[in-house]
């Protein structure tokens, strides 16, 4: 049923677009056609003149094929490479151009549905259908023809049923992957003269008589919502994973009065006349049901337009096109009386498709064959009358009327003593306990909105409705605060001060939510494109939100700072930090994308998979390897492998370097260097991630253009974040409570393996990137300030390959700091410091489940001599057995320290606090990355503790500027670190700033903290 300008040349198809190309089916064309999709419309262009200019800037396209619409001719002969999606947009055509005089049979033929949808259920095409969600009932904004004829939809509304019942039967009878988006009050460009649209009856009223006409005195409400939105929307439900079978309503949430709508067309049209009808219109309105937002929320979509961009867009576009005799033929808007033969008993199928997320429902399967016969409709509307505008009733009153009034009810009763009672009742009532009562529930209701945002904001909830409504409901109870707040002076209990501070906070609070919350809805479109679900501009998403991020940053720190000055908001204060450390997380992750999902290359990823039960240097064994391709942002292929598959393909033989041949070939017991030893380096971006590289080169072919690098935390606190993980090869569930547990479980030895069997860590993290593919971009928002704090915490590394060096020298790359000079707030350090224990597993076991570690430093200052350190790093194995994979911990430990550092003497301290003197042979001093190693190599039996210390001197003092700075960083691949830190002074100086809260005492102070990831301490000292 279509004719062809030209054959369509093969293997051009992929998008086809049926109908409605001058308005919604154009920007569905343009966003398609800009991700370089082949993009074939279906419709008479000619009915399109040359007002419709915007047409032409995608007539150039080479991908652009166009079809015109003919009943006479078979689809499939045209098409002869089978689209792999369709985009039916002709409902939405009939409906803008609906003729009383159309006949069922001849909508039908036009809709030509059951054409497109067989070719669907033989080539496997995505299908999408376009409707109309009617809101209103017909009486609301009635259009009425010049000769006072009504038009009846009826016909229309009948044939949209019958389409979408089709349409949802066929998926669930012959599994035709479709799904059915509904649109209303659509505005913007390219807009048909003869839509029906409340907008365009507005426009036309305003060019024709200079008047605008509102009923139920302009209150009635509509949801405008732009075609840039809806074209989203349709891409994003057409591309998503789980949409087959669904209904989404594509609808602005934001509703807009009709006189808000006519005050901005008689801003820019000048000398507009806005009256409101004699007659109000009766009924019930629908309006947005829960289930259509549900539908919204479960697709991630909503309207980035602001609906007076979408009403300027249509009056402007009208303004241009529409001659003055046309104006005059378009019905103007009008009210009626409520017509008395309306039948209200919609049947509404979209909540029955919303039985889709709700519950099982069953449809009409066939259209029935009564409907198509050559005549008008005379089928009964069955739409939902609109809700009556019930206006309050204007109180006149004069305080001489009321005093009148109480002055002859007192003096006309003898009961002066209980009215006079009753009137100072009255008058508490009045003055004290509703003021009190009023202002209470505006405060919980601003306690409310502060912790709903600050849990949405670390995605602890989810985003609520009121959001940003903290300053409305502070501005209700500001008139009444003063005196609620002089009262409770009076008997001693005003806390002032303490609710301005949260008013204010929330208030500010609101607007913190609002920016993260566009900076979800970038991250979601992002999200869809990485992930293949849709289409956008990367680059201007990750600029939009890094906007966000800095207005929302600056907010957040406005709150920490006059919070600091409120020593009784301590809590307030702790989660106003973490909503900082959040956003921080937020900012850190968003300077990373480009580089990270490889926004302007195609790029492949080696993911290391560690386990941290076998502890190396920069994280855990090598276990596995994950390849991720990407193209200009786009994720194109996944493949998990195991290390020992990876180092079989290996040709030749790779002898270690010097530096690592006595830990490779005396303590592993290996002949070669292979892939799984190559993190043997503490420096992740300069040594290791290269030499992997190299390997995966060596054995894959490919070229290698990042290293990512995770451990067993990693995993278990991802699986944390995203929920249980079913892995059918063991018929287990991992959650991460049990995770570790079945890690070491199910540990294997797999040295020399020849068999490449699937590990526990490859099967669990494919089945955990099947899991991530297949969620909602929703719900995978939480991941990306996720790995912002996993970098912080050392469980996960980025090497950006040579071209992003600069990039890998961030906090996500792993490397061994520098040592500060200079810091903000203290100045130039007087003694500076660094500690960065590391111990490797060289036992080739799992010992590591077992061993538990902590670090003690200490320091004694002086303004004349050098600074003398103690490091004392203590490791304890809990394990109870030798048997395999348990047993002794044979460890090589390094400690880094600063590279002119002056060493004196290492001990060891064994279980009975026997200390044995370290012989200067058994010690390994070298220098790496810009620091002085101390390795010294032990054995740990089991149910034993080792305590390695370390003593140094620092050839500094504290000079005129008396301050001190430690760096102490944590080793990848463990979770946290007990640190204790002493610092003895000199009794002539005093503590004058801190970077941290410490325990003073005499001559000395102290701080102990779990460390999760690297610490900075500073301080300075006064005389």
């Amino acid at each position: 049923m279509i004719s062809a300008h030209n054959n369509l040349p093969n293997n051009e198809i992929n998008c086809l677009i049926i109908g409605n190309a001058g308005f919604l089916g154009y920007e569905l064309a343009k966003k398609l056609l800009s991700q370089n999709c082949k993009v074939v419309c279906i419709d008479d262009k000619n009915r399109y003149n040359s007002a419709w200019k915007h047409m032409n800037q995608l007539s150039d396209n080479k991908n652009l094929l166009w079809l015109k619409s003919d009943q006479n001719i078979n689809i499939e002969k045209y098409i002869e490479q089978a689209p792999d999606y369709i985009f039916h947009l002709s409902l939405i055509d009939f409906y803008e151009s609906f003729d009383i005089e159309t006949s069922l049979a001849q909508a039908y033929a036009a809709m030509n549905i059951e054409t497109y949808l067989s070719l669907c259920q033989k080539t496997g095409t995505k299908f999408l259908l376009a409707s109309i969600e009617s809101l209103y009932e017909e009486g609301f904004l009635q259009l009425q023809q010049l000769d006072k004829k009504t038009i009846d939809r009826s016909i229309f509304w009948q044939i949209q049923e019958d389409i979408e019942t089709l349409t949802i039967k066929t998926v669930e009878q012959s599994e035709v992957n479709a799904r059915v988006v509904r649109v209303s009050d659509l505005c913007g460009l390219g807009i048909s003269i003869k839509s029906p649209g409340v907008l365009n009856r507005l426009i036309f009223s305003a060019l024709q008589t200079k008047t605008i006409i509102l009923p139920n005195e302009g209150l009635d409400e509509v949801y405008l919502t732009h075609i840039e939105d809806v074209a989203l929307g349709m891409i994003k439900a057409m591309f998503s994973q789980s949409s087959k079978g669904k209904m989404y309503a594509l609808i602005n949430k934001e509703r807009i009065s009709l006189l808000s709508i006519a005050h901005l067309i008689k801003k820019q049209l000048g000398d507009i006349l806005i009256k409101y009808s004699a007659v109000d219109i009766d009924g019930e309105r629908q309006g947005l049901t829960q289930a259509m937002i549900n539908s919204q929320e479960v697709l991630g979509w909503f309207a980035h337009h602001h609906w007076e961009d979408g009403a300027l867009d249509t009056l402007k576009w009208l303004q241009e096109i529409v001659p003055v005799k046309e104006i005059n033929n378009i019905p103007p808007l009008i009210s009626f009386q409520k017509k008395e033969s309306l039948e209200i008993s919609k049947s509404n199928l979209f909540n029955k498709v919303s039985s889709n997320f709700h519950g099982d429902t069953k449809i009409n399967s066939q259209i029935s064959s009564s409907k198509i016969q050559n005549q008008p409709t005379t089928i009964k509307k069955k739409h939902f009358v609109p809700p009556l505008t019930i206006q309050p009733p204007v109180v006149h009153f004069s305080l001489f009327s009321i005093l009148n009034r109480i002055t002859k009810k007192f003096f006309s009763s003898k009961k002066i003593a209980i009215k006079l009672l009753g009137i100072v009742c009255g008058l508490i009532l009045f003055l004290v306990i509703i003021p009190q009562t009023l202002f209470e529930l505006g405060y919980d209701a601003i306690l409310a909105n502060y912790q709903d945002n600050i849990n949405y904001i670390l995605n602890l909830g989810e985003k609520k409705q009121n959001m940003g409504s903290s300053q409305t409901i502070k501005n209700g109870v500001k008139f009444i605060q003063p005196m609620v707040m002089w009262q409770r002076k009076l008997i001693g209990n005003s806390n002032d001060k303490i609710y301005k501070t949260k008013l204010q906070s929330a208030v500010d609070l609101d607007k913190v939510s609002i920016d993260i919350s566009k900076v979800h809805q970038n991250m979601e479109l992002m999200l869809d494109v990485v992930l293949g679900r849709g289409v956008g501009d990367l680059t201007n998403l990750q600029q939009e939100s890094k906007r966000e991020l800095a207005a929302a940053f600056d907010e957040i720190a406005f709150i920490e700072a006059y919070l600091k000055k409120d020593n009784n908001n301590n809590d307030d204060l702790d989660k106003i930090v973490q909503v900082k450390n959040h956003i921080t997380n937020w900012q850190e992750f968003i300077l990373q994308i480009p580089e990270l999902f490889a926004f302007d290359s195609r790029k492949v990823v080696a993911v290391m998979i560690g386990d941290s039960l076998e502890l190396r240097p920069s994280g855990g064994f090598l276990d596995s390897v994950m390849l991720l391709t990407f193209e200009k942002g786009k994720l194109l292929d996944v493949q998990v492998k195991n290390v020992y598959e990876l180092d079989a393909s290996l040709k030749g033989i790779i002898k270690p370097p010097d530096e690592l041949n006595y830990i490779i070939e005396q303590h592993l017991g290996e002949s070669q260097w292979w892939l799984r030893d190559a993190n043997m380096y503490a420096d992740f971006p300069n040594k290791t991630a290269p030499r992997i590289a190299w390997f995966l080169q060596k054995q894959t072919s490919l070229s290698i253009g990042s290293v990512w690098a995770v451990d067993s935390y990693f995993i278990q606190n991802l699986i944390d974040l995203i929920g249980p993980v079913f892995l059918p090869e063991y018929n287990e569930t991992i959650n991460s409570d049990n995770f570790l547990d079945r890690l070491y479980f199910h540990a294997n030895l797999n040295l020399g393996n020849e068999k490449n069997t699937a590990s526990f860590l490859q099967t669990l993290t494919l089945r955990l990137s099947e899991k991530i593919k297949a969620a909602s971009s929703v719900s995978l928002i939480k991941t990306l300030p996720f790995l912002s704090s996993q970098a912080s915490q050392k469980h996960f590394m980025v090497w950006y390959g040579e071209s992003g060096q600069e990039l890998s020298l961030q906090p996500w790359s792993g490397e061994i700091k520098k040592i500060p000079n200079q810091v903000v707030e203290f100045g130039d350090l007087s003694v500076a410091d660094y500690v960065m224990p590391v111990d490797i597993n060289l036992g080739i076991n799992k010992a590591n489940y077992f061993i538990t570690r902590s670090l003690n430093y200490n320091i004694t200052l002086d303004n004349k001599s050098d600074s003398a350190v103690k490091i004392a790093y203590s490791l304890q194995n809990s394990s109870q057995t030798e048997t395999w994979p348990s047993g002794s911990y044979k460890t090589m430990v390094w400690l880094y320290v600063p590279a002119d550092a002056i060493l004196d003497k290492v001990w060891v301290k064994n279980d009975n606090g026997d200390t044995i003197e370290v012989n200067n042979k058994d010690i390994e001093i070298v220098n790496d990355a810009g620091k002085k190693r101390v390795g010294l190599y032990l054995e740990i039996p089991p149910a034993s503790k080792r305590l390695i210390e370390l003593t140094y001197k620092i050839a500094k003092s504290l000079n005129e500027n008396n301050t001190f700075g430690l760096y102490i960083q944590k080793q990848p691949g463990i979770t946290t670190l007990p640190v204790q830190i002493v610092v003895n002074y000199p009794p002539s100086l005093k503590l004058s700033k801190l970077s941290q809260q410490v325990i003073k005492r005499s001559g000395y102070f102290e701080l102990g903290q779990d460390l999760e990831k690297d610490i900075f301490f500073a301080v300075s000292f006064s005389p």
